[in-house]
Parts: C-alpha cells; sequence; structure tokens
C-alpha cells in the first residue's frame, strides 16, 4: 500500500511549510511566539491531518482529517495578507503563497469527493493523486502512452491546478475595463486626436499558444469604442527571426474577418527599410523595432507568460521587444555573452541581464499597453491581466510561478520532457523540452544522463532563417566542444544560439528524440533519434544499468522542476 508520503496534496502541503519557515525567519523577533508562530503551526497542521488521516484507513475518517487540513490551509492563505500587511513579506511572496493554499484547497475539496463515491480507495493507490504506472506524454495533438521497464522508478511533475476561467471572453473584457497600473484603453486615446491616431498591436506567432483569436478582436472592440479608424490600426505578427507567418496561420491566429479587415503584416527583422534604430542600451544591445511598431501613436501588445529560457518568464515586453525587433538586438541578446550568463535562467526575472535588456528596449519602443495570459498544461486560460507593461507582467509572473514551479526532491537519471502541438513541428522548438529541463535552476538530469522527448518534427529543423542557421551549426561541426568553442570566439547570428544551446545539453546529457518523422534532421543534430518510448527506455536502461530514477514531465515547457536545495 502507498504512504500518505505518495499523495500529491500532502507533498503540496509539505512544500507550503517549508515556504512559511522560510519566510517566518525574516519576521521581527517579536513576532516569533505570535503571527510567526501562528502561521507555521497552520501549515504544519495542514500537512500533519493528511497524514494522520490516511493512517485511519477509512474513507469517513479521512474525509473527517481533510476537511481539517483544508481549513488550516484557508487559515495560511489568510495569514499571508496580515504578513504582507504589517510588512514582513513582499506582496510577490504573499501572492505565491496564497496561490500555492488556494490551489491546495481546491485539489482537496475534489479529493474529499472522490472519496465520498470511493469507499476502497485505499485499496488503490494508484488512484486519487498518486502517480500512475501508466505515464501519458503528449506528442502532436496526440499523446504517447507508455509504461517503465522493471527497475525503473518513475515519477512526474506536473504544473500545480488552476481554475480555468469559464468565460475567458468576459474575463478578458474585465482586465481590460480594470487594468493594472493604466487607465482603460478607451482613455489612453483622446477624442480629439482619435480619428487621425494610428495603432499598432503586435501578436505572437503561431509558434506560441497565445489565443490572439481573442485578445486581439477584444483589443479591436475597444479600439473601435474610442473612434480609431480600422485603417490606421495595424497588427504586427512578432516572429522574431522565425520564418514569416503563412496567410493560413494568421487567420488561425486572429479570425478571418480580423485579417479581412485589417492590415496584418510581419517583423522583418533582417530588412532596414522596415526598421527604425533605437540607439543602444547602456548594456550595450544595440536596439532596433519595426517601423510600423516606433511610428505608431499608440504601441499594444499581447502575449504569453511561461517559463522561459532567456528572460526568465515570457510575455510582457518580449513581444516587442523580441517579436518585433531587428536583426541586430537578437544576435546580441542570444549570444554567448548573454546565454553564458548564470543570471539568464528560467523562472529568474530579477537581475537577468535577458530580462533587463528587453524591458530597455520595450521602453524605447514606447510599449503602453499590454494584453497577457497564463495558460495551465491543457492551454486553458487561467489567468488574464491588461495594464501598463512593467506592472502587470510583474502580477502574470507571480501568478504564473505559483503554478508552474514544483519541487522535486533529486535530479533523476532520465527525464522524459514533452512538447506537443504546435512547438513540435520541429526540431528548433521541440529541442526546448530538453533545454528547458537541463536549464532549471538546478539541472533536472543527473550528468550523463537521458533526456526523452517525443516529437513528430514533421518540419524537420523548421523553415526559418534561424531555423536553417541551427541545422547548419549542428550539422556541420566535428562535435558538440566544436560548436561551443566556434561560439565563444566568434559569436553567432540570431538562430545559431539554439545550436549552442543544445551543444551545452549535449556536453553532459544524451538527447534522444522519440517517433521523429526526420530522423535524418535528429541525428545531423547530435541527437539519437528512436521510433518508439519502449527503445529510447531500453537504450538508457543499457547505458545507465536498469535500476533507474525516471521523471515524466508532460509539458516540459511550462513546468519548472526545481530541485530541493
Amino acid at each position: 500500500m502507498a504512504t500518505a508520503e505518495d499523495l500529491r496534496v500532502w507533498q503540496e502541503a509539505r512544500e507550503i511549510v517549508g515556504i512559511v519557515y522560510r519566510l517566518t525567519r525574516k519576521f521581527p523577533t517579536q513576532e516569533q511566539h505570535g503571527l510567526a508562530s501562528q502561521i507555521e503551526r497552520a501549515a504544519v497542521s495542514t500537512m500533519s491531518n493528511i497524514a494522520e488521516g490516511f493512517e485511519l484507513g477509512t474513507s469517513k475518517s479521512f474525509i473527517n482529517f481533510l476537511h481539517i487540513a483544508k481549513r488550516s490551509s484557508s487559515e495560511v492563505r489568510s495569514l499571508a495578507y496580515v504578513a504582507l500587511d504589517l510588512g514582513y513579506i513582499t506582496p510577490d511572496e504573499s501572492e505565491d503563497l496564497r496561490q500555492r493554499c488556494t490551489t491546495l484547497s481546491r485539489r482537496l475539496y475534489k479529493f474529499i469527493e472522490d472519496l465520498k463515491t470511493d469507499p476502497l480507495w485505499h485499496l488503490e493507490p494508484e488512484t486519487h493523486n498518486l502517480q500512475p504506472q501508466t505515464y501519458q506524454i503528449p506528442y502532436g495533438k496526440s499523446t504517447l502512452e507508455f509504461t517503465l521497464p522493471p527497475g525503473m522508478r518513475g515519477a512526474v511533475a506536473t504544473s500545480r491546478p488552476a481554475e480555468p476561467l469559464e468565460d475567458v471572453e468576459a474575463a478578458i473584457a474585465e482586465a481590460l475595463a480594470d487594468p493594472v497600473g493604466s487607465p482603460p484603453l478607451r482613455a489612453l486615446i483622446p477624442a480629439a486626436e482619435a480619428d487621425s491616431l494610428h495603432v499598432c498591436i503586435v501578436f505572437t506567432d503561431i509558434t506560441r499558444a497565445s489565443p490572439d483569436h481573442l485578445l486581439v478582436p477584444a483589443l479591436l472592440e475597444e479600439l473601435a469604442a474610442a473612434s480609431v479608424r480600422d485603417e490606421h490600426v495595424t497588427l504586427l505578427c512578432g516572429i522574431g527571426m522565425h520564418r514569416p507567418s503563412t496567410p493560413e496561420e494568421k487567420v488561425a491566429k486572429l479570425g478571418r474577418d480580423v485579417v479581412e479587415r485589417y492590415r496584418v503584416i510581419d517583423n522583418e527583422p533582417q530588412n532596414p527599410d522596415a526598421l527604425v534604430d533605437l540607439g543602444v542600451t547602456p548594456g550595450g544591445v544595440p536596439v532596433s523595432a519595426h517601423r510600423a511598431a516606433v511610428e505608431a501613436d499608440l504601441l499594444i501588445a499581447t502575449g504569453l507568460v511561461e517559463p522561459h529560457q532567456y528572460a526568465g518568464y515570457s510575455g510582457g515586453r518580449k513581444t516587442v521587444a523580441v517579436g518585433a525587433a531587428g536583426e541586430a538586438l537578437i544576435a546580441h541578446t542570444h549570444g554567448p555573452a548573454f546565454v553564458d550568463d548564470a543570471d539568464t535562467r528560467l523562472g529568474r526575472i530579477e537581475g537577468n541581464p535577458f530580462h533587463e535588456a528587453i524591458t530597455e528596449a520595450a521602453r524605447r519602443a514606447d510599449l503602453r499597453f499590454i494584453l497577457n495570459v497564463v495558460l495551465d498544461d491543457e492551454k486553458r486560460v487561467v489567468c488574464v491581466k491588461a495594464g501598463e507593461p512593467e506592472e502587470a507582467h510583474r502580477q502574470l509572473v507571480a501568478f504564473a510561478r505559483s503554478i508552474y514551479e514544483v519541487e522535486i526532491p533529486h535530479q533523476y537519471d532520465v527525464v522524459v520532457g514533452g512538447v506537443g502541438f504546435p512547438k513540435d513541428a520541429n526540431l528548433y522548438q521541440a529541442s526546448r523540452a530538453a533545454s528547458y529541463l537541463f536549464f532549471a535552476p538546478t539541472p533536472v538530469v543527473k550528468p550523463g544522463g537521458f533526456l526523452i522527448v517525443p516529437a513528430r518534427c514533421e518540419e524537420g529543423a523548421g523553415d526559418g532563417v534561424g531555423e536553417q542557421r541551427f541545422l547548419a551549426a549542428m550539422r556541420d561541426a566535428p562535435d558538440v566542444q566544436a560548436i561551443l568553442c566556434d561560439a565563444r570566439e566568434h559569436g553567432y547570428p540570431p538562430g545559431q544560439q539554439r545550436a549552442f544551446v543544445m551543444a551545452k545539453v549535449l556536453e553532459s546529457a544524451r538527447v534522444v528524440i522519440v517517433g521523429s518523422e526526420r530522423p535524418d534532421v535528429v541525428a545531423a543534430c547530435k541527437m539519437t533519434a528512436v521510433e518508439t518510448m519502449a527503445e529510447a527506455l531500453a537504450l538508457a536502461a543499457r547505458e545507465l544499468g536498469e535500476e533507474l530514477d525516471v521523471l515524466v514531465v508532460p509539458h516540459a515547457l511550462l513546468t519548472l522542476p526545481v530541485v530541493k536545495s
């Protein structure tokens, strides 16, 4: 039979205990027997009641203890407000703790409801928040199922659940009506100037799951209500250095009505005539952006806030600062100096040189307003905010951290990372699963371990300029050391940074791509192509031995596993 420690609710309660004790160390001495003690007791009560109820072995008794645990979790959430109001913790710390408690309370509620209908829960340890022995991983628009060979011990890391918004369009309207740190969008448009005002909305390309088909029409409605003329609105697809978007992709992102009614164009990062020079940042980054964005009277951006290998978290300024940028900025911020910097990491915002550079670039482009979302693992909208770019993004990052960042006990011999559509269409994008798991705050895989990524890669390496540079660098170098040495000595153009990043990964781990439709491209890029998960796991067993710890991360571009310090 499983133990209480195998329950996800107990694991999450334990994480909350650790966070609470780290926070209370900063409380004033006079609070050590007051507020600090109270919130610590509530956190420990949550975890302890889950364990104690589990050991009783009957659903009725267990449910009673789970109710106590749920009440204790609510107490922690309330006391987090008190600590914030007294100035003992920061707004981000309070919001993170409250979000974790909310998520745990929702999971406890569901667990209680399940126990009411399943009195034999204790005979089936694989259910009710315990990790299953059959695993599922995204693959294209479907999934792959697999089991682990004997001797392999499996665990799963998933983002914490968050309640999907029932009415996303209503939530978007509410966010626009009450934006963060900014007047509503309509108020940014003086009535006397509306008829001549030019607006540019930068939106994400097809490689991003941002629901622009909902975000952009909502913004357009606001502009129309402020009497901005349709012909004065430009919708700029922020492709960065990716290939131009196709007409079909523009329709998929925006809807046919929008595409037919408004001017929709792509960024042109290599066309000097399409760019405006915005100078050089104090850190030496050359800034330029598409003319349609810079010359607009009002610049707006959509976006998706999720873990990002360079920016820490995407969204916010990045849609404009990189998506609408010239090649020089992209080359500099994705160059060896930035990528090698220890502060350019997944999940890190503070002190991150990449984040600082794109923040300055967006300021110079005069980005005034954003509308961004956070998605869950099923690509459902769980949070939406609009408003002043920096403050709105800060609040979205705090929410995203509360669901995406998940503590794990140690590094693993084998890590299986899922990608799924649309990012597994080419190797350039799909390989991010491996690099995200490697460039987590601590690499999730042990040195010499295996990173396994199921991905169709029907487009090969990808068709864009950057994707083809990645392919050429990986294919033409004799080994990964040559890629690293050449990049550090001579630098590289935008897109080729993915070769540098993957060379750093391959220097320490084996990368296996499962089910690729272009195994020749996978092999040319110095990774291993196999047809099935069984074949990939057998390969790991042959090279590392049969007794292995395996971590499955179904959504490796969202879930950020953090090795417990």
